[in-house]
């Protein structure tokens, strides 16, 4: 089984393909494991054992996905996805044919295609829908397994958050049973532009690292990175390597206020640690600015 999560900027609702792209992550749950998966598209934690959804307490109360969907996903470029329901003994929510136009496009599809949406939680105490699709294809293992001779099975999950971080949390026990499905799991986590009330002050520092310690220093500032995040008046960083110098490294750290950075950060105790694990690394020191943005243009 794996695991593919990619994170998008859209709003809830809009059409969203999951990108097969994303590089899979190795999950090994097994019946028994005793092992739960957290994970987030920003650097915020939510507590092993919370309910997918709820709002997490103490030093995880950060923005989680908010609600989900998730489906299975049936595909064959040689098979008929009428033929899938007598297999798997399921009705589908949708299906189309080899052959059959495009909604969008007009084009002839080049696979079949069968799918079964999770119902949507009509209620707290509801099932997430994650939970309810394994729930519902609890002892479909085998045909699952007869499917896949001659087609392809994913479950594909979208989470939206309403904000621009979005952590979620699932058991061991539903990892466990995702394992025993033996389908691919394609996620994509949907965040929210954030919005702000005053401008962004943007901190630009170029970072001259010793050369032949590239690799050191990428790996001390994925530990340095979540101090800067956790600091009041952080909103956002960037790490770019160069390409004519690949020893240099712009760093751009979007703040409420200068004083966020200068003061907020630069006299806590993390900025302490931040020091002492990146600045080694530069010769010499670099100089830190800061900038307002006048335009932006997008292609």
């Amino acid at each position: 089984m794996r695991f593919c999560l990619s994170c998008e900027r859209a709003a809830p609702g809009s059409h969203w393909t999951p990108r097969r792209d994303a590089a899979p992550i190795a999950l090994g749950a097994a019946p028994g494991c005793g092992a739960g998966i957290a994970l987030s598209a920003a650097p915020d934690r939510a507590r092993p054992g919370d309910a997918p959804g709820s709002p997490p307490t103490g030093r995880y109360a950060r923005p989680m996905i908010t609600h989900s969907t998730a489906s299975l996903s049936i595909i064959s470029e040689t098979h008929a996805a009428a033929d899938v329901a007598a297999v798997l003994g399921l009705e589908p929510t949708r299906t189309a044919e080899i052959g059959d136009r495009k909604s969008l496009s007009g084009l002839p599809r080049k696979y079949s295609l069968w799918v079964l949406d999770a119902p949507e939680p009509a209620g707290r105490g509801d099932l997430d829908p994650l939970e309810s699709l394994v729930a519902l294809l609890r002892g479909k293992e085998s045909a699952l397994e007869t499917l896949r001779e001659n087609y392809t099975t994913e479950i594909v999950y979208g989470g939206f958050s309403d904000s621009g971080r979005g952590s979620f949390v699932y058991s061991a026990a539903l990892l466990a049973g995702l394992g025993a499905l033996g389908c691919d799991l394609l996620g994509t986590a949907y965040l929210e532009e954030p919005e702000y009330d005053t401008p962004t002050v943007r901190e630009e520092v170029v970072l001259p690292v010793i050369a032949g310690r590239e690799s050191e220093f990428e790996t001390a500032f994925a530990t340095a990175q979540q101090l800067v995040a956790a600091s009041p008046g952080f909103r956002e960083l960037t790490l770019s390597r160069g390409v004519e110098t690949p020893n240099h490294y712009l760093l751009l750290i979007d703040w409420d206020s200068v004083e966020a950075h200068e003061v907020g950060f630069r006299t806590s105790p993390a900025y302490d640690e931040w020091r002492g694990l990146l600045h080694h690394f530069y010769d010499p020191m670099p100089e830190v600015a800061h900038f307002t943005e006048l335009a932006r243009l997008r292609g």
